[in-house]
């Protein structure tokens, strides 16, 4: 065995000291040199050995082996067990050094059987009991802790009893942070007698270890629509509190909000003294009305919470309805779901030129902004044929009379017909008429002498 010494005080150089063994290592007698040889420190004349193992018998007629176990009147401490089997091997009343022996699991219990060895060393005697069997020997336990509502995550560990004699003086019990880490206390293992292992986990208490962003607590906070995690940026102890300022959470509320470390890492917030800020006079809201973009601006301040309708021709003269506009929190909203586009309705009417000739179409039937009729050119003019669309585009009458066409010789690629064909002329101070043909084609001319007018 290997172990480290130290002098006790510094040593002078060639002098050399006596020093025993057991100071410097449990279990060992005898004893060894130590010098100082050019300020190095130099061990020698080693003479440490082992040390014998008491009988364990006259500690356990004493009663306080017994009484030191403390596993209860159906269970002894396997000390007590070698003691009382008395099978150990023995020279001048001591148990050599490195000495093995078998001892009976029964005098453990009566519910064990088989055997576990013991052996000597250094002056400590050390048994393994996993050798014995029992009838929850082997057989285990599923623990679970946690799983409580926005608290500690379930979690199930499952104990074993086999190797339960290798704990302190045999007792069953294992610690509450082996099941789930945020847990104290003991769970206590016993054996009922259809072998089945019982674990006691009513002395586990959950640990509070206040708030951090290592314990990931944080609370959410929500002021009109927007949300934000607040965590603590250094941990904090349970029933402390900090201040955030509102605006943190929306620019447009002003105050502060009230955060708090709860409970096993849970945080509250209490934004209750944030206060909603008003719109200034021209705030605006961007809004999209027949596939064209319009700052809709309030014209004076308005108080968070408080509104105003218009009218949507206001924002697109193409449209009709009211539109709400509101302040919340110095934002500015409109509602334009109420604006529909015009429609067209009767009586309405559209110019449509046919020939040299401008006819006033009437609206048929009232029309939604998009729909469309066809209307019979000849309704206008007996010499042309063919139809012509009127289209309603947000309340206007559109008409295409490309459709429409002429069918006469007097009228195609002209536009004088329909005479005799009369044209006033003023010479000096005397007024006049100028007469020709009823038919005069397109881009031609006739003369009249300036005596027929005069």
């Amino acid at each position: 065995k290997m172990f480290t010494v130290t002098p006790d005080q510094p040593i002078e150089v060639g002098l050399t000291g006596v020093n025993w063994c057991h100071r410097f290592a449990t279990g060992y007698s005898g004893s060894f040199e130590m010098s100082c040889n050019d300020g190095q420190l130099v061990v020698d004349e080693v003479l440490c050995y082992p040390d014998a193992c008491d009988d364990p018998t006259e500690s356990y007629n004493s009663s306080s082996m017994s009484v030191a176990s403390g596993v209860g009147p159906d269970r002894r401490s396997p000390l007590d067990s070698i003691a009382e089997d008395a099978s150990f091997p023995t020279i001048n009343e001591s148990i050599p050094h490195l000495s093995t022996w078998g001892v009976r699991c029964s005098t453990i219990s009566d519910k064990l059987s088989g055997a576990y060895n013991a052996k000597c060393f250094a002056g400590q005697i050390s048994w393994n009991t996993t050798s014995c069997s029992g009838p929850c020997f082997g057989n285990s336990v599923e623990v679970s802790l946690g799983g409580e509502v926005g608290g500690a995550p379930l979690k199930k560990l499952t104990l074993p009893a086999s190797s339960a004699w290798e704990d302190h003086f045999g007792s069953w019990k294992r610690n509450c942070s082996d099941v789930h880490e945020e847990y104290e206390g003991i769970i206590p293992l016993t054996c009922a007698s259809d072998g089945a292992v019982v674990a006691d986990k009513s002395a586990c208490s959950r640990i509070d270890f206040g708030c951090s962003q290592e314990r990931k607590s944080g609370v959410a906070v929500t002021l009109e629509a927007t949300s934000s995690t607040l965590a603590p940026s250094a941990p904090m102890k349970r029933g402390q509190t900090y201040s955030v300022a509102c605006s943190s959470v929306h620019a447009g509320f002003e105050g502060d909000i009230t955060v708090a470390c709860g409970e096993f890492s849970s945080m509250s917030a209490d934004s209750s003294a944030c206060i909603e800020l008003p719109c200034g006079a021209n705030t605006t809201d961007r809004v999209l009305l027949g596939g064209a973009v319009y700052d809709v601006p309030t014209p004076v301040q308005l108080e968070s919470g408080k509104g105003f309708s218009m009218e949507c021709k206001a924002i697109n003269n193409g449209f009709e309805g009211t539109a709400w506009v509101l302040c919340r929190a110095a934002a500015l909203s409109v509602d334009i779901s109420s604006c529909n586009l015009k429609p067209c309705r009767m009586p309405s009417t559209s110019n449509v030129s046919m020939g040299h000739l401008v006819y006033k179409l009437p609206l048929e039937q009232n029309l939604q902004s998009g729909e469309a009729f066809d209307w019979n050119c000849s309704t206008g003019n007996t010499d042309f044929e063919g139809g012509a669309l009127l289209t309603c585009l947000t309340g206007q009458l559109i008409v295409d009379a490309s459709g429409c066409e002429c069918m006469q010789d007097r009228c195609r690629a002209s536009s004088c017909y329909g005479g005799p064909i009369s044209v006033s002329v003023q010479l000096g101070e005397t007024a006049g008429q100028a007469s020709g043909a009823e038919y005069l084609a397109h881009g031609s001319n006739f003369s009249k002498a300036c005596d027929v007018l005069v």
